[in-house]
């Protein structure tokens, strides 16, 4: 009737979306992704004067192959893949087409980004999906470099960091525990420490420590020998820092003799007394001077060398 409004009405449950002649007796409807089989429509007429009409029910049948991916907002971790597939009911002959132009039953995702794919059946209809992938990456424990441990009274505490979970293990001892952090300490043979851990997404990665035997000539082999107490701040005295195995000198003896055998310098707080080169508050000559670092830790034989003093 002429002048009349017409009020449609769509299911939700239909995914439809009226996009031209709403109130018209005519109308226009894009049907979403989801939508399939079949749907049911409804109107009514009212009248210029206010009449209302009763209400009249269509029923369609959706044509439109049916594409889904799944989630749509999928994650995964860095090294993994995402197998995606659109389906396989669809009308003969169809034709598939992914965001990267492939055209295969599949598609392999490793990357974060978005990825749509597109279905024509055998009818001419077609439909999209899409989804928006998330690759988060690995967690990096942060386990310190390989070590030798002398001391049995005071441990290395490993703390690979913050994390969801964890799973310690050593080739020696096998299984040692799901704690945030391990104590480890001196071993005789070659121990390999490694821990697995996986982060609050679920993304699992491992690092591993090798623990050395005790060997304390190890420890000074790449220490400098020369020193030039010049003033210039660099090489001035003989540092023996060398985290993290300074603690065995916290009570350790140091002494320097010259090439005739005689004391020169001495020292039990080897980390807070560095030589420089003095003896008694007086310079010594430029020379090589023997030292032995008599270490407090039981059958640890003296560790000796020479210094050179260059001025």
């Amino acid at each position: 009737m002429e002048g009349s409004r017409y009020y449609w009405f769509i299911h939700p449950e239909a995914a439809g979306e009226i996009v031209r002649g709403e109130f018209s007796s005519h109308i226009s409807i894009r049907w979403n992704y989801a939508t399939r089989n079949r749907v049911t429509i409804q109107v009514y007429e009212e009248s210029t004067h206010g009449c209302q009409g009763t209400m009249q029910n269509a029923e369609l049948d959706i044509i439109a192959p049916y594409v889904d991916l799944g989630d749509d907002f999928p994650e995964i971790c860095f090294g993994d893949s995402l197998l995606l597939s659109p389906g396989i009911q669809f009308a003969p002959p169809y034709s598939i087409t992914w965001s990267d132009g492939s055209t295969g039953n599949q598609y392999t995702a490793k990357q974060t980004g978005t990825i749509w794919v597109k279905v024509v059946d055998g009818t001419g209809c077609g439909r999209f999906d899409t989804v928006s992938l998330l690759v988060h990456p690995l967690p990096e424990p942060n386990l310190p470099n390989d070590m030798r441990l002398c001391d049995p009274s005071q441990p290395v505490i490993l703390d690979p960091g913050d994390y969801a979970f964890y799973d310690w293990n050593s080739s020696l001892a096998g299984r040692m525990g799901t704690g945030s952090s391990l104590d480890i300490y001196p071993t005789t043979l070659i121990d390999t420490i490694t821990v697995e851990v996986s982060d609050y997404n679920n993304c699992r990665t491992t690092d591993t420590l090798l623990l050395l035997p005790c060997d304390l000539e190890e420890f000074f082999r790449d220490l400098t020998n020369t020193i030039t107490p010049n003033g210039d701040g660099e090489n001035d005295v003989w540092n023996l820092n060398i985290e993290p195995y300074n603690r065995l000198l916290g009570d350790a003896v140091l002494e320097i003799f010259d090439r005739w055998g005689r004391l020169v310098y001495r020292t039990e707080s080897v980390l807070e007394e560095p030589w420089d080169g003095t003896s008694k508050g007086k310079p010594l000559p430029m020379d090589s001077y023997y030292y032995v670092l008599k270490i407090n830790l039981e059958k640890a034989p003296p560790i000796a060398g020479t210094v050179n003093l260059i001025r």
